[in-house]
């Protein structure tokens, strides 16, 4: 991740003192932080930490290496983090190396898909897609790791669900994260560094727990699916979470409205369409082969898939209705 590229979105810092020579430039000081807005070539248009917006000469910043400070009080602002849920591998001195549970700092977010945070006493970026944001847990007694409390399996439970975990009676499991919107299910990890949504009805709460924190198995791969490129670049395709999709159908969608995610299993998406009883969720696999499928049906690619299911039926509701797939919600 180079220095080099403007940033929307993230935090600069002025290298020298400015003096305005025509309206709508700002003047400042040297060392005062200022978010980018828009970049355009040699002339950025910046916005103070007083709100401030103008235009400034891109050679006078550098990009804030720290987190974001208060400017009236001094005061580092709140502290947020995130904890690794797929390994990643630094490719750049600037990167961080990620491995499954380790907790981050983040320091700084830019527009691209890649976050600035602290780990191990290093800086650096890593993509915000193999990580899950968390509120910190400073009384775990997993050094940088972090989870709410263990769980241990009552029922077996066989996942038919891309965002869900299967699991046997007996199995220990964490629970990294519990949705207000949806609190039937709780997020939990397994020692094999798998993470996905399970019923809480299906667990019992072990207390005094401490997180599983097992080694990885040998074979794990080294990093998660990079996304194929027939998929994450469709207009309705979005880096949300479950809860994220049911909250977007529920005030925006018809029924047989529509959004595609990435899914909680590694090379599987999901797609998650509005009835009038529920939201569906369905699994979308690619093989080997690159070809698509939901269920048994398999399609030579992801337009086909799409195209057969907006004249054909892919879910039916409670009354007996079909639906087929309508309108992809956009960002």
């Amino acid at each position: 991740m180079s220095d080099q590229s403007p940033m929307v979105g993230s935090w600069y810092t002025s290298l020298h003192d400015y003096k305005s020579s025509n309206a709508g430039e700002l003047s400042f000081q040297k060392n005062e932080l200022f978010q980018l807005i828009r970049s355009d070539g040699d002339w950025w248009i910046m916005k103070s930490d007083n709100n401030s917006i103008g235009s400034a000469p891109a050679t006078f910043f550098s990009r804030y290496r720290g987190p974001k400070v208060n400017a009236q009080n001094g005061e580092t602002s709140g502290e947020t983090y995130a904890i690794a849920i797929f390994p990643y591998t630094a490719k750049l001195d600037d990167e961080l190396t990620l491995n499954v549970r380790d907790k981050i700092r983040i320091l700084d977010r830019a527009d691209d898909g890649w976050w600035y945070g602290s780990l191990a006493n290093k800086n650096g970026w890593f993509p915000n897609n193999f990580v899950k944001q968390i509120v910190p847990d400073a009384a775990s007694p997993c050094n940088e790791k972090y989870f709410i409390h263990g769980v241990k399996a009552k029922y077996n439970f066989d996942s038919g669900n891309p965002d869900e975990l299967s699991f046997v009676p007996g199995e220990v499991m964490d629970i990294i994260d519990k949705p207000q919107l949806d609190p039937e299910w709780w997020e939990a990890m397994k020692a094999n560094g798998s993470v996905g949504l399970i019923p809480y009805n299906y667990v019992q709460t072990l207390e005094n727990s401490s997180p599983v924190c097992a080694p990885l198995p040998p074979g794990k791969p080294e990093s998660p699916p990079t996304g194929d490129q027939d998929i994450v670049t469709l207009p309705f395709y979005h880096r949300i979470q479950r809860v994220q999709a049911e909250t977007m159908l529920r005030s925006r969608a018809a029924h047989g409205d529509f959004v595609v995610r990435e899914a909680t299993r590694e090379g599987c998406y999901s797609l998650s369409v509005m009835a009038p009883d529920r939201i569906k969720h369905f699994q979308i696999e690619k093989n080997e082969k690159g070809e698509y499928s939901i269920g048994p049906r398999v399609f030579a690619t992801f337009q086909e898939l799409y195209e057969h299911y907006r004249v054909n039926p892919i879910l039916t509701a409670a009354n007996g209705e079909k639906y087929c797939l309508k309108q992809g919600l956009p960002n």
